[in-house]
């Protein structure tokens, strides 16, 4: 028997049904590079082509608290209990969906990266569905072969962009999250609040990687504006990007805002527009706790666009996804 506190070996996940749609390929890069791109159960959903869901939780039938899920397919309405999925990074990923209205009755993904000899790794994605209706189960061939085509699509990419190198992941990972979700920046805003940028004294290249990251990166890039990849990009320490992005807030072309992360999940339990919006207690609405506000330890400063500019049009397909929890390496 195990002592206390150690470490239990991670199951492995089950399996899909057996008229799950399964496609494989073998990848020359290692698992956890190829984690980065797959390991997003929201960004495999975008691909699918499944509709931006509206996320609450509410009490269940057995009186425990559950994540719903709403969304609308064109004239379909979509509604779906969500438990939490499971994974063990980088190696797989496991998650279903109960449907209380919509054409299935239940659906999920599968995610398995098994290391093979020579640095390289078998790749398969499992998804399925289970119709409610006969006439449903008969459209199911044309219905497999269009996602068979999204599923090879991304696996296609991703095996470019692993085996070509980290900046070709990034950009594979930055045109994958946008599908589903058009970049809408107002040119003329833009070129005004830049021109106010460089007056407040933003340095240069800094608002050139600003501009780039505005044009082009996802919104889950950049509301909040991920400060680390555009430090990075600009080969500056953090601190001084961080302060040009406080005089770019000053030109109206980025807003500050701040951010109270939920001490137990670690994602943004709350939002506020200026410091003295935020209470002394918060309660997160995903793992159902309510804490006493550690300023130092639980609010941060975030930057995003400013509407005027870009407006704020951040949508989640899949709210169990590990990419909203980097910081969990297993959960089962």
């Amino acid at each position: 028997m195990a002592a206390p506190g150690d470490l239990q070996p991670v199951p492995g996940p089950p399996d899909p049904p057996p008229d799950a749609i399964v496609v494989a390929r073998r990848v020359r890069a290692p698992a956890a590079r190829i984690w980065s791109v797959l390991g997003d159960s929201d960004r495999i959903d975008r691909v699918l082509g499944l509709p931006a869901a509206v996320y609450a939780v509410e009490v269940g039938a057995d009186g425990l608290p559950v994540r719903v899920g709403r969304a609308r397919q064109g004239p379909v309405r979509l509604e779906w209990e969500e438990a939490p999925y499971d994974w063990n990074a980088p190696v797989w990923l496991f998650g279903e969906r109960r449907f209380r209205a919509g054409p299935v009755s239940s659906g999920g993904v599968r995610v398995l990266l098994s290391p093979e000899a020579k640095g390289s790794t078998r790749v398969e994605v499992a998804i399925w569905g289970r119709p409610r209706s006969f006439a449903l189960r008969l459209l199911g061939p044309f219905l497999r072969w269009g996602t068979v085509a999204r599923l090879r699509r991304l696996l296609d990419e991703v095996a470019r962009a692993s085996e070509t190198g980290p900046q070709a992941l990034e950009r594979a990972r930055d045109r994958l999250d946008r599908t589903g979700d058009p970049i809408v920046v107002n040119d003329d805003a833009l070129a005004r609040r830049l021109a106010d940028a460089r007056d407040v004294g933003v340095r240069a290249d800094v608002l050139e990687a600003l501009e780039s990251a505005l044009r082009t990166w996802p919104e889950g890039r950049v509301s909040p504006l991920d400060v680390g990849a555009l430090a990075e990009a600009v080969g500056r320490p953090l601190r001084d990007v961080a302060s040009d992005l406080l005089s770019a807030t000053r030109a109206g072309l980025l807003e500050l805002a701040w951010q109270v992360d939920c001490p137990v999940c670690r994602v943004a339990a709350a939002h506020a527009e200026a410091l003295s919006e935020v209470g002394r207690r918060v309660h997160c609405g995903v793992c159902q706790v309510e804490y006493d506000v550690d300023f130092a330890d639980h609010v941060e400063a975030v930057f995003r666009p400013h509407p005027s500019v870009r407006p704020h049009r951040l949508t989640v397909r899949c709210a169990s996804s590990p990419a909203f929890r980097p910081h969990v390496r297993a959960q089962v």
